[in-house]
């Protein structure tokens, strides 16, 4: 027979991996727990796919696959709200998307090139 400790310490072992620290988003899976969805930056000045649609919680790489010229990828109408800098070959950055919208971007470098695309967050 289990002594009361041993049954009490289990229990609040149990309790406590029930209970994440992260909200739930909308169709009850935790916030952050989404996927990865990759952008390639090309040497052809394009986001390729330059249209995504993800979810909350999503994040987005972005990762530089032109061998010889730094891109960005910038928030068109909000920078400040994300902006990776200029990024070399072969580089990546990230981020995470934490609420619904649309979201336009750019590579600021190349912008009268036409290299945007959009992030729809649903």
């Amino acid at each position: 027979m289990a002594s009361p400790i041993r049954l009490a310490f289990a229990f609040l072992l149990l309790s406590a991996a029930a209970c994440g620290d992260k909200p739930a988003k909308e169709g009850g899976a935790p916030a952050g727990s989404g996927k990865t969805v990759d952008v390639a930056m090309t040497a052809d000045m394009k986001f390729v796919p330059d249209s995504i649609t993800i979810d909350v919680g999503d994040t987005v790489r972005w990762t530089n696959k032109d061998a010889t010229t730094k891109h960005t990828a910038t928030r068109k109408d909000s920078p400040e709200s994300f902006d990776s800098g200029k990024i070399g070959p072969n580089a990546t950055f990230t981020h995470t998307f934490q609420t619904k919208g649309t979201f336009p971007y750019v590579c600021t470098p190349h912008v009268a090139e036409n290299m945007v695309g959009t992030i729809t967050v649903r």
